[in-house]
């Protein structure tokens, strides 16, 4: 078991070169320190969190050296979607869409697990929280609420590598992938879908008629578009190869990262009381603290102790 410990380890003390993950990694390191003045924290709470914040490190120091091989490229998104600064009206976006009720850790190390990787095409990854009826999750929490605790984990660290997008207000994956695309009307969209291993056998079965509609909302608006898909193994899931095969069939590029990802899920949260799985920002705990003290939560490693994360970020990509 990985304690989360970053003191000792040279490939994680090290600082980024580019601005932008300098900035991204001295916001986790900081949000992770604050943790220490946290005394209704348990031992095993902190264990939670802090192996999270290795596994971060980690990334974003992989992230920071394809900035510098100019694999990635931070785009200026400080106006999106109300203008855009794109070169040559194009943008290559990773989009990661899900009930996210709520977004939590083991979302943000998806992402982040995305740009590590030498193979990922986009630069930036967008998080858009579905707010459409969905029957097989009845208690949802509101929109709103699950856009809000997005915001606060994410927006001031991960911009503009990770931006959450307001653009799921009553819309499921089909309308805010159509949504998206209208967005440059005579421009280039490439998309890649984000995909939990877990989600994939419902992504594969919905895709061909989302095709359809997205290609349509492209032509409508004379927009030159693509898709392709990156799949994140997480455990606990099917043998994603099957699905992998049948979205080639379709003529679809897809890749899967075969780094496993062992860690909770919003289930874990909701169901099971691991509350220390939500990123730990100031604006988080100052909702959870009363869970804290009154010991309403479990830690996610009281139910499920995870292999040891060293040399996680060592795995390959199989792609077409």
């Amino acid at each position: 078991m990985n304690d989360g410990s970053i003191e000792g380890k040279n490939e994680t003390r090290r600082n980024p070169k580019s601005p932008v993950a300098r900035r991204a990694l001295e916001k986790v390191r900081k949000v992770f320190d604050n943790l220490d003045s946290l005394t209704y924290l348990s031992a095993g709470d902190r264990k939670d969190f802090l192996w999270y914040r290795d596994l971060y490190t980690k990334a974003l120091l992989a992230i920071d050296e394809r900035i510098e091989k100019k694999e990635i490229t931070p785009l200026d998104l400080k106006d999106f979607p109300g203008s855009f600064h794109f070169p040559d009206y194009t943008i290559h976006a990773a989009i990661y869409a899900g009930s996210f009720d709520p977004f939590q850790m083991t979302h943000l190390a998806i992402a982040l697990q995305y740009l590590s990787h030498p193979e990922a095409k986009a630069s930036v990854v967008f998080i858009v929280p579905e707010g459409h009826d969905n029957l097989d999750k009845p208690l949802k929490s509101d929109y709103q609420y699950r856009l809000d605790l997005l915001r606060m984990q994410v927006a001031e660290a991960f911009y503009p590598l990770i931006v959450p997008l307001d653009m799921g207000r009553n819309a499921d994956t089909i309308e805010i992938f159509r949504r998206f695309i209208a967005l440059l009307p005579c421009g280039k969209v490439s998309i890649t879908h984000l995909i939990g291993s877990d989600a994939l056998p419902v992504a594969v079965r919905l895709l061909p008629k989302d095709l359809e509609i997205w290609k349509a909302e492209a032509r409508s608006k004379n927009v030159a578009f693509s898709y392709d898909s990156f799949v994140v193994n997480r455990e606990s899931a099917h043998d994603p190869r099957p699905y992998l095969e049948e979205l080639r069939r379709m003529g679809l590029s897809v890749s899967l990262d075969t780094r496993k990802l062992e860690a909770p899920s919003s289930t874990d949260f909701r169901k099971n009381g691991s509350f220390s799985i939500v990123f730990p920002t100031k604006a988080i705990i100052a909702h959870l603290e009363v869970l804290f003290r009154y010991g309403l939560n479990r830690t996610w490693q009281d139910i499920k102790r995870p292999k040891d994360y060293e040399g996680v970020y060592n795995g390959e990509v199989s792609g077409e």
